[in-house]
């Protein structure tokens, strides 16, 4: 653990949510309203290698994470979550070389422990 010297007193690096106590009262860090609860990890199943995915904050739009899937199930970790009952939306679209495929929308509650999304694509004709 690194800890910051002072003159009156030491800073102790502090996880969010964290008091420790000094010689001279305690120092902690909180959660702004701003910092996400936890992470979690989001696994999106049966989707078509090559898709793009978005994954945002149903309430306000805010994008979450994005990426291309190299597999049929892709496991996204690190997704923010900011509510206890939080849903996201999931939009997974292959355009890119044939065959293409429709929008495919769906949404996904958070949980601490992870959340999976089947991913149900249609060929685009």
């Amino acid at each position: 653990m690194t800890i910051i010297p002072n003159p009156q007193f030491q800073f102790v690096p502090a996880l969010t949510g964290r008091v420790y106590p000094t010689t001279f009262g305690s120092v902690g860090v909180f959660r702004l309203p701003t910092d996400p609860l936890y992470y979690m990890e989001l696994t999106l199943e049966n989707i078509v290698v090559g898709s793009r995915y978005r994954i945002t904050r149903q309430s306000t739009g805010a994008e979450l994470a994005t990426g291309v899937a190299s597999s049929t199930t892709e496991v996204i970790t690190g997704v923010p979550v900011y509510s206890s009952d939080m849903l996201m939306a999931v939009t997974v679209r292959k355009a890119s070389g044939s065959p293409n495929y429709r929008i495919f929308d769906t949404n996904v509650y958070a949980a601490k422990l992870g959340a999976s999304a089947y991913i149900l694509q249609q060929l685009d004709e």
